[in-house]
């Protein structure tokens, strides 16, 4: 379940995580966003990634300005 109306306010260069794994947003469009995978190599870019899936919340790790 997606919830629509639960946007986080994360900025672009915030790392978030979301079921253990760390993403840097690129892009925050209210519940979505676009961002990319954090440390790795080959970062994957997501499209469309919602920041609350089936009750589970994107917790923000680090801030742009840290």
């Amino acid at each position: 379940m997606i919830i629509w109306d639960y946007n986080p306010g994360f900025k672009p260069g915030d790392i978030i995580s979301f079921c253990n794994e760390e993403f840097e947003v690129i892009e925050n469009n209210g519940y979505k966003g676009t961002v990319k995978e954090h440390g790795c190599d080959n970062p994957t870019i997501i499209n469309n990634f919602y920041w609350m899936y089936e009750d589970e919340k994107c917790v923000l790790v680090k801030n742009r300005e840290d």
